[in-house]
């Protein structure tokens, strides 16, 4: 990429926050599927700004769940001052 050009992106979520399981639980934005691409974006260079159709969001509950969310990225979830929860907020 030519250095002129700004190394910018979006990473667009969802504002929906609504019930969708079969036991109740909420869907909406999926930690994770989100957290990977802006820490990769962010690695390669990249100012990364999050974006939803109303300007609010909700986790879906079973992102948060010990199968999707561990390790560094459990710890970055819990971490209210990592660059990508700042984003969130």
């Amino acid at each position: 990429m030519p250095a002129n050009v700004p190394r910018k992106a979006l990473l667009s979520i969802t504002s929906y926050h609504g019930p969708l399981y079969a036991d109740g639980s909420k869907t909406g934005l999926f930690y994770t599927e989100a957290l990977h691409p802006y820490e990769e974006l962010v690695k390669a260079g990249f100012e990364v700004d999050l974006a939803s159709e109303t300007g609010h969001y909700g986790i879906d509950d079973h992102s948060l769940e010990k199968d999707f969310l561990s390790g560094d990225d459990e710890k970055i979830y819990h971490d209210p001052k990592h660059p990508f929860n700042v984003k969130l907020n």
